[in-house]
């Protein structure tokens, strides 16, 4: 920890942490160290960077800045860290990517800069069935960011932020300004909210310690399967453990 480098460049929020999450994982730490038992954060994701005298290497945090922060306030002096291999464009891509999936929902004004970490890091390239690389599609793109924006926001947001980008997909045309979504893209989009809310419903649930705290939690996810339920007909799918 003493070593650890946290650079703003690889944090794709405004705000590199959000307080309360901070003192609430910190909590959890605490807690899982006086009981003598492992907590059930992941680990930390860093990449290895050169030192400057060329005397060995130090890490550089890229996903898990919430986790150090608390980690610090909790008096630890270590965290589990998986190290992996990155530029500076892919290093922020992973972060972006993080954020996406788990913790904190993002805000809308930092959506794009997730959009821009995409295609920085050559994410928005695939290789045809010929083996010829080729610049993906706006709805393929706006699939790949879990629907956080519609494909019309891509077109636009590729036309202002990559306009050589944007030629090569063709040039796709979309009213400036304008995001209009279909009934099946709102809905989609509901549903990756709704879907991210409950990874971080899970994540906190494992840090709960109270019963009764972990029965209003438990009661208030009742109730949402209830309104899921009489919303109209559901498809069931089971999860694979």
């Amino acid at each position: 920890m003493a070593e650890l480098i946290q650079p703003q460049a690889n944090q794709i929020r405004e705000k590199t942490t959000i307080p309360a999450t901070v003192a609430r994982y910190a909590d959890a730490m605490r807690a899982a160290d006086l009981a003598d038992v492992p907590d059930t954060f992941p680990p930390i994701i860093v990449r290895m960077i050169p030192r400057a005298d060329g005397r060995g290497a130090v890490p550089e945090l890229i996903v898990g800045f919430h986790r150090v922060a608390a980690a610090m306030r909790a008096g630890r002096t270590w965290l589990m860290a998986e190290v992996v291999e990155a530029t500076d464009a892919e290093a922020r891509w992973i972060s972006a990517q993080s954020n996406l999936t788990h913790g904190e929902p993002l805000r809308a004004k930092e959506h794009r800069e997730v959009f821009r970490a995409y295609v920085r890091a050559g994410r928005c390239w695939h290789r045809d069935k010929r083996g010829k690389q080729r610049l993906k599609s706006s709805r393929d793109i706006a699939a790949d960011l879990h629907g956080l924006r519609s494909h019309t926001t891509i077109v636009n947001w590729m036309r202002q932020d990559f306009p050589k980008l944007w030629k090569q997909m063709g040039g796709e045309i979309a009213a400036p300004g304008k995001d209009k979504l279909t009934d099946e893209e709102q809905s989609q989009r509901r549903r990756d909210d709704a879907l991210q809310h409950l990874a971080q419903v899970e994540s906190i649930a494992r840090t709960l310690t109270d019963v009764w705290h972990r029965g209003e939690v438990l009661a208030g996810l009742a109730r949402a399967v209830k309104v899921l339920e009489e919303a109209g007909p559901c498809q069931r799918i089971e999860d694979e453990f």
